[in-house]
């Protein structure tokens, strides 16, 4: 079986379903994972239910290092950190002595494809830099870093697209921005592996209990952008139902891994929130929606894709996505036939469309019929071996 040194500064008990999958899916498409991984971070959210998941062959090294979550953008300090030196020392040493075929590193935060880069270069393997986020051009981080800082961080972006033996990413138009930033001249080196969904992740019987009110389910955090028009959107359902164009005792909001909170005068609809909880209690929770709500700021861009999109597809419930009208979800879902579409830059107009949702639900006219066959696309297994196609080429 060929050898594999994944490294992730995020891996479970940390939460990252990304660097899992592929670690437990790997061994069946021949390629035994070595992990490499910090044993110690500040990093918040942690589900010890994920360690269950990882093979009994799969290889875990932690490095010793304790530190904060390094930067999205990198510092000349951050080559001096725990994580970056300690990962070069560990990975030179597993791959001397396991011999290691082929180096792969995933991001964010960046500076675990820095380490890639220095692997590569001190050992001479094959290397795969795989893009979860974008760098430079992230939205969440744009004006917030000198330009200084941030030219550096462009350098070292071109570096890690040139030198990588294949760089892969979470979406078709992420695959197309780190093309162009790579000054290279052929595509053929960079590859999209999408985000996923595990079928062993569910529930083993499909929630059928019917639900007292019309309940909008919301899973996972909301932050930055995206809590914004979130806010923005729950703003407008206050409006409808203070001028009557919605009755609040025929619905309710469920929040399952984060809380809303509306000042007093504005409680006027039935909020739950269900709080952080591990991935399966996750999904089974989720599963009990009616609709699923899924949102993206225009100005995160069109290329953006949250993971939970996958795991919404799959439960196979109707998604309101309030999105950009021309982003790669927007064309995933209407692909899937799982939900709606309503352009983020205009909340408000979402209303129209969750009162002929509500409509349809009380008169039991409701219409829903996914394509199973675009769904099944998304299966993590089969996407692990299309990252194992591009292990073998290289």
């Amino acid at each position: 079986m060929k050898k594999i040194l994944l490294i992730s500064y995020f891996f479970p008990p940390s939460v990252d379903q990304r660097s899992l999958k592929f670690a437990k899916y790997l061994p069946q498409y021949g390629w035994l994972p070595w992990v490499l991984s910090p044993k110690h971070s500040e990093y918040r959210r942690f589900d010890s239910t994920l360690l269950k998941e990882i093979p009994p062959n799969c290889k875990v090294i932690n490095t010793p290092s304790s530190e904060k979550v390094p930067r999205p953008v990198i510092h000349p300090n951050d080559f001096r950190s725990g994580w970056f030196t300690e990962a070069i020392i560990e990975g030179v040493r597993i791959i001397e002595e396991q011999n290691i075929d082929v180096i792969f590193t995933t991001a964010s935060p960046n500076l675990s494809h820095l380490i890639g880069l220095t692997l590569k270069r001190m050992t001479k393997k094959p290397w795969i830099a795989d893009f979860r986020d974008e760098w430079t051009t992230n939205p969440y981080i744009q004006g917030l870093y000198p330009s200084k800082q941030m030219n550096y961080n462009a350098k070292l972006e071109q570096l890690v697209l040139k030198q990588a033996d294949a760089v892969v990413s979470g979406g078709e138009k992420m695959s197309d921005i780190l093309f162009r930033l790579s000054g290279t001249s052929s595509k053929k080196k960079f590859h999209t592996i999408h985000e996923g969904f595990d079928p062993l992740d569910f529930p083993n019987k499909s929630v059928s209990k019917e639900n007292n009110r019309f309940t909008l389910t919301y899973m996972g955090a909301l932050y930055g952008l995206r809590k914004s028009l979130a806010d923005r959107f729950f703003e407008e359902i206050v409006m409808a139902v203070s001028n009557r164009r919605l009755m609040p005792k025929d619905f309710e909001l469920l929040m399952v891994g984060s809380s809303l909170t509306l000042p007093v005068k504005k409680r006027i609809f039935q909020i739950r929130n269900a709080g952080y909880m591990n991935h399966h209690e996750a999904l089974e929770r989720t599963g009990s929606a009616d609709l699923l709500l899924l949102f993206i700021d225009p100005k995160e861009g069109a290329q953006t894709i949250p993971s939970k999109l996958f795991e919404y597809i799959n439960l196979k419930k109707p998604i309101f996505a309030l999105i950009p009208p021309n982003s790669e979800v927007a064309h995933i879902i209407r692909a899937t036939r799982t939900g709606i579409v309503v352009d983020s830059n205009n909340p408000a107009e979402g209303i129209k469309t969750l009162a002929l949702y509500l409509r349809s639900w009380k008169n039991k006219s409701l219409k829903f019929n996914p394509c199973l066959e675009e769904i099944e696309k998304y299966d993590r297994k089969l996407l692990t071996g299309k990252l194992a196609k591009v292990l073998n080429e290289i």
